[in-house]
């Protein structure tokens, strides 16, 4: 399979990792609560996700997508979402089932 995201491994202008856009639903889950999330993009790295979450740069989150249970700091709130860099890296493995994972759902 290491041929299905191309260049994964190397890094990018501000980014460590590259990031692959996707479209799969998330839940993020800050202190208690638990909100919806749409997951855009992601690389080992971090993530960008669409959400109305009331999170604020800064906050530590943690997000649910799959089998992916990842910590993560939101690093920058827009008015659509949030973008959030892992605390610990995710592995190839996690990052191309969440590309498999999208490209399952817009097949449908």
């Amino acid at each position: 399979m290491s041929g299905v995201i191309p260049d994964f491994e190397e890094r990018s202008g501000r980014r460590a990792w590259h990031r692959l856009a996707v479209g799969i639903p998330a839940i993020i889950r800050v202190g208690e609560l638990s909100f919806t999330a749409k997951l855009a993009n992601i690389g080992r790295g971090g993530a960008m996700l669409e959400t109305a979450a009331p999170v604020l740069a800064g906050a530590p989150i943690t997000l649910c997508c799959g089998t992916v249970v990842a910590e993560a700091a939101v690093i920058w709130r827009g008015p659509a979402g949030i973008g959030v860099n892992f605390d610990i890296p995710l592995t190839y493995a996690q990052v191309t089932e969440q590309v498999s994972r999208s490209a399952a759902v817009a097949a449908r």
